[in-house]
């Protein structure tokens, strides 16, 4: 068995004149982003290795979720996480070295919320089914010994975490 996460960036900073890439996280993202990977860090099942997309706001959210949960690899950047579409992240899956049971992505949407529909129901509808606001976190259990057997619409949503539905009102 394996595990899968996806995260979405934290939220982004747009009240600057930067280029997409470049946006960094806004204030929400910097409190949301550690109180996600909180949750995560308390679970049994944490993943073992982060792999990112390069963009600042993406990067900045693997550094922090990296250092919440005490992961000890290094987190791998992956060029075609930035807007190559969710084929690039099913590509990755069946590449991921074998000695790791638990793997995360962090990107960007809509291509996670493609992507989710991929992994559980092997194809995507027109308008996501699956909403991940920024900084939501998804896990997937896959029915898998290795990662190059992961096929489309085999996986199982073990949790759904959305910030706006576990923070309290007053935040």
């Amino acid at each position: 068995m394996k595990t899968l996460f996806l995260m979405r960036h934290g939220k982004s900073d747009w009240d600057n004149d930067l280029p997409d890439f470049e946006r960094p996280l806004a204030k929400r993202g910097l409190k949301d982003v550690p109180f996600m990977s909180g949750i995560v860090a308390n679970y049994e099942f944490k993943p073992e290795i982060i792999v990112s997309s390069p963009a600042q706001r993406a990067k900045e959210t693997a550094r922090i979720f990296a250092s919440s949960i005490s992961c000890k690899n290094d987190i791998i950047y992956e060029e075609s996480f930035y807007e190559k579409g969710e084929s690039a992240y099913l590509n990755k899956i069946q590449q991921l070295d074998e000695k790791f049971d638990s793997a995360i992505f962090i990107g960007h949407n809509p291509t996670l919320e493609f992507c989710s529909e991929l992994i559980c129901f092997g194809k995507k509808s027109k308008d996501s089914k699956i909403i991940m606001p920024t900084s939501s976190i998804i896990a997937f259990a896959l029915p898998i010994e290795s990662w190059s057997e992961f096929k489309p619409g085999t996986g199982k949503i073990m949790l759904l975490l959305i910030p706006k539905l576990l923070k309290s009102k007053k935040d």
